[in-house]
């Protein structure tokens, strides 16, 4: 059992740097086997290039995909992610050796090669979890929760590392503050939970001048704070916080990448589209696309197409009903659509002709924008940019994510815009477009699930121990 968190991460890193390694060792064997013959250069200096290249590639999919976030992420969780990080780290390789050979190699080595390295990525990561778990034992933290937040809240802080931390005290910050001081001595670790502003400013200075570490769910303003630019005119630090949505020069990057996407899809998939047609229109007989009215940046109300999942007029009054899985509305060809998330396929025709972006905040009904306005007046800042057909919020977020919380992963997004950052989300997207997600039915949009006495006693036992 390891204790000295300074000594973690070198660990982890080792950890991770083995499976790496061994990943590049078989590739070296394919190599040798299959792929350098025939070519001089690849027997001298070429070979070391094309070793680079594909531990780069390696490298940087792995970041992308976080397929060494062991202790972090669930074991298959991590070997989705290696799968993913090595299939396209393979198939750019495979493509540059075709280059080189100017020729169209045979795939059995290469396949090979994702095989083995998937067999070994599975026993890496059920392994490097176990160890984990023996040399670091969760920390124990101290979760002070706000008047706005609910047990379920405390009791599954956003850190997402269950393996990391073990909430131990819960602490009402409604109590004294000098009592509250006094428990978070006792503790390396603290999340502020909706505490307050004025008092969670006060208790996070206390606890950066004792040396606690500290992790709180941040505001709005926060997230528009993280984003400023720092300046320091005649010597005097002043941040500036850019309110005007993307420049113009993002905007143009980003309708360039939405075109060049939208269309490569486009051509992909326009077959599988045409199977899909015939599916829904062959089922009931009814229209094949479903048309909705949403909202994109500005508040411009745009038609929204799908591939229809659901009977016609299914919602023929007019009354929103909320969908989740079992509903008798879904035809047996809509389930699996919604299941595989094909039924989103015709947006990228609104991407194409400018309504929607690829990565941005989901396009929300008028209906709900009007709605959620009313109660939480900062929503119409996702607006700034034009909705997405994915994005921060529908990647990062879980299916359980609050509206409220998943407008700060929208706002993080907006703030912290660049080019990079679609094109990550873009990727990420093919990890997550499998997990139903998005489909299952929304928390409600306030910050408090309701309370129950059951959740209240069980808050005020918590709180006593």
């Amino acid at each position: 059992m390891i204790k000295n968190c300074r000594i973690k991460l070198p660990v982890l890193f080792l950890i991770s740097l083995v499976l790496f390694m061994l990943h590049l060792d078989l590739f070296g064997h394919i190599w040798n086997q299959f792929y350098s013959h025939g070519t001089p250069f690849l027997q001298t200096a070429g070979r070391w290039l094309v070793y680079s290249i594909y531990a780069v590639l390696l490298a940087v999919f792995s970041i992308v995909y976080n397929a060494y976030q062991i202790h972090r992420l669930k074991p298959m969780e991590i070997v989705y992610s290696q799968i993913l990080s090595l299939f396209f780290t393979n198939l750019i390789a495979y493509f540059q050796l075709c280059l080189i050979h100017h020729a169209l190699l045979p795939a059995k080595g290469i396949l090979g090669l994702l095989g083995v390295q998937s067999i070994f990525s599975v026993i890496w990561a059920v392994f490097a979890d176990k160890l984990c778990q023996k040399l670091f034992p969760p920390e124990s933290i101290a979760v002070v929760f706000g008047e706005r937040s609910s047990l379920e809240e405390s009791l599954s802080p956003p850190l997402h590392y269950r393996a990391h931390f073990m909430p131990t005290a819960y602490i009402d910050c409604r109590q004294e503050e000098a009592s509250i001081l006094r428990q978070l001595v006792q503790f390396d670790t603290v999340l502020l939970q909706e505490v307050p502003v004025p008092l969670r400013n006060r208790l996070l200075k206390f606890c950066y001048a004792h040396s606690i570490t500290v992790y709180m769910t941040p505001n709005i303003t926060d997230i528009l704070l993280r984003s400023a630019e720092n300046s320091i005119p005649c010597g005097v630090p002043i941040l500036c916080c850019n309110s005007n949505g993307l420049r113009l020069s993002q905007r143009i990057t980003k309708r360039v990448l939405d075109l060049l996407v939208s269309m490569l899809c486009i051509l992909v998939c326009l077959p599988l589209m045409g199977i899909i047609a015939l599916m829904v229109k062959g089922y009931d007989g009814g229209p094949v696309l479903f048309r909705q009215r949403r909202c994109t940046q500005g508040g411009k109300i745009f038609k929204i197409l799908k591939f229809r999942s659901m009977v016609v007029d299914a919602e023929k009054d007019g009354i929103f009903k909320p969908v989740n899985n079992e509903d008798p509305r879904i035809t047996p060809v809509g389930r699996f659509l919604r299941n595989t998330h094909f039924d989103e396929l015709p947006q990228l025709f609104n991407i194409l002709r400018g309504d929607m972006s690829f990565v941005g905040p989901r396009p929300e009904r008028v209906e709900h924008v009007e709605a959620y306005t009313k109660e939480i007046p900062e929503f119409r800042y996702r607006l700034k940019v034009k909705g997405g057909l994915t994005g921060y919020a529908q990647v990062m977020g879980a299916y359980n994510t609050n509206a409220y919380d998943k407008l700060k992963l929208d706002l993080m997004y907006i703030q912290n815009y660049s080019l990079f950052l679609d094109l990550k989300l873009i990727l990420l997207t093919l990890k997550s477009i499998f997990t139903d997600q998005d489909h299952k039915p929304s928390a409600p949009l306030g910050n408090v699930p309701a309370k129950t006495p059951q959740t209240e006693n069980k808050k005020q036992e918590l709180i006593k121990k």
